[in-house]
């Protein structure tokens, strides 16, 4: 390993070990008992208000505004607290087809203020930054926090404790030391089981690749080798970034939880079951002990949470600050899919139960219809922890739902949001936008200009109502002093050349007064007008041409009351 770190925060290149102080350090076993107080016990990330910012040294903070929203606040080179509006991106760090070197991301990152985005979700996997027990090695993420930063751009890792080996690029991933802490008579029993409809038990890494479709191996974090390793790794991480400006968050896994086989699809997944470990077992026998039920869906559903708890509680203990976020199983227990829920372990309520800072959810297709109600009625994103940052927005050819999903997130007063793109390539060697790159591009432009309003703005209008005609919807945001519109036709599908309809804004004064109609189409400002209104009164604006896959945002200020008023 390499043992030249670069220090993100400063960009100064410094002589440092990778490794370590603790290195060799023994874990002691836990006992495996499940603790019905761990929700009491928690500990999230901590909010402060802008007063007590300045007594703070803390690089990101979740910030609680004069109006009430929860908002984030990340330290500029001056080393003052601005406010940070997420703008993520996927696509890197292990979701590449080889790991990732420095070239590799100057590149990657240089093309992000072209994409108008500025946070790297980057995955990472345990092993990267503890390769053998007890020796942490940071060499590899601190090159990419140092590239990164060198662009501007901010770093949200998405930690993998499991691996999945149709799309892990690093060799031997398999050999994963935490994967072999206990391994007896061919048995790997760090590793979840599977248990087929035939009753073939596989319970080794071996016999899970060797299925016709390869499972995923998880770890049994309630292991009393495992669980100690996991608190240890996720303490020295936020040790380690504690004071970096450029690691603002965590993904505390990507749809983990329970392993699940679907290899011949969902029905499959109704006659497999998991976890037949015989310490998965001996958790949910305590498990019932504790609670005294006996279902066992609701034991899985209730360990996922205990052990997320657990794990995001521990980062806090080092770092109480930066937030961390989740995601579950492609959306479908946030759909109350019942073969997604019984796999995973994991149901909508999983964000606040277990502890996050945010919630990290998958948006994929038209499934968000479905999602937003079971998420909407947890949670209340704009004045309470978890705060609304999805982490993976999906964006594929001819998908006629990404811009809609994001902007569902928008109005609903969101903290950021995370575009995932199974299209390689977002920018190409001459230096152009393709054509899922220029979406990106213009919606996100038009994000970064109205941020003065989506970042501290409420749901819903202000000063003014914004409505649109036909099948076109407005969704609104607004401050004090100012309403945002986003224009959209939310059920047109997506095509190479849509048609072209004609479009109505209305804008009802709540509010007597001069306002300023600022419009943003196609990534680009448009020629300001202006309307005095009286409370009450209407103006309406005509879009012609509208796309029918295009989004509009229209910020509309009262600068003044009404000339009248004022003569």
């Amino acid at each position: 390993m390499r043992l030249i770190r670069f220090l993100a925060v400063t960009g100064l290149i410094v002589l440092a070990s990778g490794i370590a102080a603790m290195a060799g350090q023994a874990v002691a076993d836990i006992p495996i008992s499940f603790d019905p107080d761990y929700r009491a016990k928690a500990r999230g990330a901590r909010i402060v208000t802008e007063q007590e910012l300045a007594s703070i040294k803390a690089p990101s903070a979740l910030v609680r505004l004069p109006n009430r929203k929860l908002a984030l606040m990340v330290r500029d080179s001056s080393g003052r607290m601005q406010p940070f509006y997420v703008r993520g991106l996927g696509g890197v760090g292990y979701w590449k087809t080889a790991r990732p070197a420095a070239a590799d991301l100057e590149r990657t990152f240089s093309d992000y203020a072209k994409l108008s985005v500025n946070t790297a979700l980057f995955g990472i996997h345990w092993r990267d930054i503890e390769p053998e027990d007890g020796q942490f090695d940071f060499s590899f993420t601190d090159m990419v926090a140092a590239a990164a930063a060198k662009h501007g751009v901010k770093i949200w890792w998405v930690l993998f404790m499991h691996f999945q080996p149709d799309i892990w690029p690093e060799p031997n991933l398999d050999k994963f030391w935490v994967y072999h802490l206990d391994d007896r008579d061919g048995r790997n029993y760090t590793v979840q089981w599977l248990k087929d409809e035939h009753g073939n038990v596989y319970d080794s890494i071996d016999k899970l690749l060797g299925l016709d479709r390869p499972s995923e191996v998880f770890p049994v974090y309630g292991h009393p080798k495992v669980f100690p390793r996991v608190l240890r790794m996720v303490r020295t991480l936020a040790r380690h970034y504690r004071d970096s400006s450029t690691v603002i968050g965590v993904q505390m896994g990507n749809e983990e939880g329970f392993n699940l086989y679907s290899g011949h699809g969902e029905d499959v997944a109704t006659i497999w079951e998991t976890d037949f470990n015989p310490f998965a077992l001996e958790w949910y026998a305590s498990w019932k002990q504790n609670t005294g039920k006996s279902d066992w869906v609701a034991f899985k559903v209730e360990a996922v949470k205990y052990w997320w708890s657990r794990f995001t509680t521990a980062y806090h203990e080092e770092d109480p600050y930066k937030l961390i976020s989740f995601n579950l199983l492609g959306g479908g227990p946030e759909t109350n899919q019942p073969w997604a829920i019984r796999e995973e372990g994991a149901d909508s309520s999983m964000y606040g139960d277990g502890n996050l800072d945010a919630v990290g959810s998958m948006f994929y297709g038209d499934r968000a219809a479905v999602m937003w109600p079971n998420l909407d009625q947890h949670y209340d994103y704009v004045y309470h922890r978890p705060v609304l940052i999805p982490s993976e927005i999906g964006l594929r050819a001819q998908d006629s739902h990404f811009e809609n999903n994001v902007i569902a997130t928008l109005e609903r007063g969101a903290q950021g949001f995370g575009i995932w793109s199974y299209n390689r390539g977002m920018i190409g060697q001459d230096g152009a936008p393709s054509v899922n790159g220029a979406r990106v591009q213009k919606l996100a432009a038009m994000i970064a200009a109205n941020e003065d309003v989506i970042y501290p703005g409420l749901p819903g209008p202000g000063d003014v109502t914004i409505e649109a005609s036909g099948e076109a919807k407005a969704s609104q945001l607004h401050t004090s002093v100012a309403t945002l519109g986003i224009v959209r036709l939310p059920n047109a599908p997506w095509e190479a050349n849509p048609g072209k309809v004609d479009v109505t804004v209305s804008i009802k004064a709540n509010k007597a007064g001069r306002y300023a109609i600022l419009t943003y189409r196609n990534g680009e400002p448009q020629p300001t007008a202006e309307a005095d209104l009286r409370a009450d009164e209407t103006k309406t604006i005509d879009i012609p041409d509208f796309v029918k896959t295009e989004a509009i945002f229209l910020k509309v200020k009262r600068s003044a009351p009404p000339a009248a008023a004022r003569k």
